[in-house]
């Protein structure tokens, strides 16, 4: 494979393009409360980080010359976005203007700056910048006073050449190695339809479905931190094994390639970074992130300091998991042997061995341990004997198991966890419980930042908006990110935008799934009348067709007035009114935005209402707002 096809002007200015977009999407985010509130946006979101480096290399947005219609149909806006700078850019080339433009000026050499460097041997990667992002699930290396204030760490290259080299060297390797993988290892492979986490949760439904009436056993086996405590010498080891086997298969990688794998393992080593790093918020909460697994560490390295080893690659970076499935192989073809009954899926570092036969599920369990610790990857502890119940789903290393249908505190489990899902023993499958509460803090965290901001001291609404248009967009907003935009959306195809999207396709009609949704629609319809409250008791009166900046009451400022049990406000002279309170939002009807537009109705195959890009979006029927 020629490396230098994937340094080209058109590959860079793509990897480019995507980080360009996705740059946008990150400060999109942001830019819902940066243009409603007149307040500088540190103040209220200290941690934001938005690096916009590859702006000045890219046409602005105003240029940008979009696809025609027949090459943007099926097609995300993400892609539309990156066809339209990669058409612009193109095209300025061809017709020799790119130089005549400041910002063509800056990518030409920023591209030759790339090109150069690959050919350098001695290019050295900036250490990364660490993250520090909240923790949820079980968590094993911390106390269980500190487990609610629990920090994973993440790096990032800051240094866009650093990012663009990254990604096209992992898109290189991905190509290269990718025919060499089993079709057991679901996770970062280069077909995206045969293989992801859907395909492989789909093909454990399958078995189950083709085992119906017949006794299987299960297996499952975590490795702890599996990133951040892969040994950089079996990702050396693991590489060159596969050099070997493509230089056999007349296909060699490129001697490029190995000198700027040395260089990006010598910037990042999961513990020497993270000690060493300078950071205040990291300083102040280093004994919050999960640490390493020390004890079981000292056993896979007898003899040997855990400071002295290099171990652990970036989390997020884009060539961490094509690395990932390099050194994972080995224990991929450790556990396949001739047997049609066994079902073995990888999906990085979660694993799950069925078979209708115990022993021999035991031996393929038995050969994976082995495999991984020659890797020197510690599994979590292996609890052979668990009854249904939380003692089963807490256990994150388990088996054999019989799945079958069984009670509460029996031997087995009718439920099998696996990537997000639970898969039934008649086939169905519904979304696992820590899922849903991922989901559920995420939209808390959601609520926690506008609540940041209305009880701002300093806060004041911009003339754009006023108090019911900013609750009524803040619903739309938790709307859009859990069930997708108001547009047709059904079982088979979604806006793919939305955390719905990720379980439709496999989620089961059964009452389990029912609940779980609903449960959703509650969470969230409870969180809005939180917001809605907040708002209520912070508004003052303002006039109905009037735009201007509306600031907060004063502390010593009366409040709105009180609610009777009917949910009407009260007026000074005992009149109740049914409109709206001073604050300019209905108290009266209940906060429901209907099936179309939950969790429940996007399950169920409703239709929504589409919303014209000419008009701004309605609020749906019986939502309760105020005359706007």
């Amino acid at each position: 494979m020629n490396l230098d096809t994937y340094f080209s002007f058109e590959a860079i200015v793509e990897t480019l393009a995507s980080l360009r977009v996705k740059i946008a999407n990150r400060r999109h985010g942001y830019q819902f409360y940066w243009n409603r509130f007149e307040l500088d946006a540190q103040e209220a979101l200290p941690n934001v980080k938005i690096c916009s480096d590859v702006d000045i290399l890219l046409p602005p947005r105003r240029q940008w010359r979009r696809p025609c219609l027949a090459r943007r149909q099926g097609l995300s806006g993400r892609a539309i976005s990156c066809q339209a700078i990669l058409r612009t850019v193109l095209g300025l080339k061809k017709s020799t203007f790119l130089d005549t433009t400041p910002w063509g000026r800056s990518l030409l050499a920023f591209v030759e700056e790339v090109q150069s460097a690959l050919g350098n041997p001695a290019y050295m990667f900036a250490p990364p910048s660490l993250h520090l992002i909240h923790k949820t699930g079980r968590i094993k290396t911390l106390a269980e006073n500190e487990k609610k204030r629990a920090y994973r760490c993440l790096a990032t290259f800051d240094k866009l050449e650093d990012r663009v080299i990254l990604g096209r060297l992992a898109a290189y390797l991905r190509d290269a190695v990718d025919p060499l993988l089993l079709p057991c290892a679901y996770a970062f492979r280069k077909d995206g339809a045969r293989y992801s986490y859907l395909a492989a949760v789909k093909s454990l439904q399958k078995y189950r479905t083709k085992y119906q009436h017949q006794k299987l056993y299960v297996a499952e086996c975590d490795i702890q931190k599996f990133f951040d405590c892969i040994n950089h010498d079996a990702i050396l080891d693991a590489f060159d094994a596969f050099a070997q086997r493509l230089k056999a298969g007349k296909t060699p990688i490129d001697a490029r390639v190995r000198p700027l794998l040395i260089s990006y393992l010598n910037a990042y080593a999961f513990p020497q970074n993270l000690d060493n790093s300078c950071d205040p918020i990291i300083q102040g909460n280093r004994r919050f992130v999960q640490a390493l697994p020390a004890k079981d560490l000292e056993r896979l390295y007898p003899g040997t300091l855990l400071s002295s080893l290099r171990l652990g690659i970036p989390q997020g970076g884009a060539l961490s998991p094509v690395l990932a499935n390099l050194v994972m192989d080995a224990a991929d073809r450790a556990v396949l042997a001739d047997d049609e009954q066994l079902f073995y899926a990888r999906f990085c570092d979660d694993m799950i061995i069925v078979h209708p036969d115990k022993r021999k599920c035991a031996e393929a369990l038995d050969r994976y341990l082995a495999a991984i610790q020659l890797l020197r990857l510690p599994a979590h502890h292996l609890r052979k004997r668990v009854t249904y119940g939380k003692e089963y789903f807490e256990a994150k290393s388990k088996g054999p198991v019989a799945w079958e249908s069984v009670k509460r505190e029996q031997q087995g489990t009718p439920w099998v966890s696996f990537l997000g899902f639970h898969v039934h023993t008649d086939g169905t499958v519904r979304i696992r419980k820590e899922s849903l509460y991922k989901h559920i803090e995420k939209m808390n965290r959601e609520i926690t930042i506008i609540s940041r901001f209305i009880n701002h001291p300093n806060l004041c609404l911009r003339k754009s908006c006023d108090w019911p248009k900013l609750l009524r967009d803040f619903e739309l907003r938790l709307i859009a990110a859990g069930v997708g935009r108001a547009q047709a959306q059904t079982n088979d195809e979604s806006d793919g935008q939305n955390w719905l999207s990720a379980f439709l396709p496999l989620l089961s009609h059964s009452p389990d799934v029912v609940r779980q949704l609903k449960r959703l629609d509650q969470e969230r319809t409870h969180l809005l009348r939180k917001i809605r409250g907040l708002i209520r008791t912070k508004a003052v009166p303002q006039p109905t067709n009037d735009y201007e900046a509306v600031p907060l009451l004063p502390a010593s400022a009366s409040q709105p007035p009180p609610m009777t049990s009917a949910g009407n406000a009260t007026a000074a002279s005992g009149e109740k009114t049914n409109k709206a309170d001073e604050s300019g939002i209905s108290p009266k009807k209940k906060r429901y935005f209907g099936a179309p537009y939950s969790y429940y109705g996007s399950f169920m195959n409703l239709d929504k209402p589409s919303l014209s890009d000419s008009a701004p979006p309605q609020p749906p029927p019986g939502i309760g707002y105020a005359d706007l």
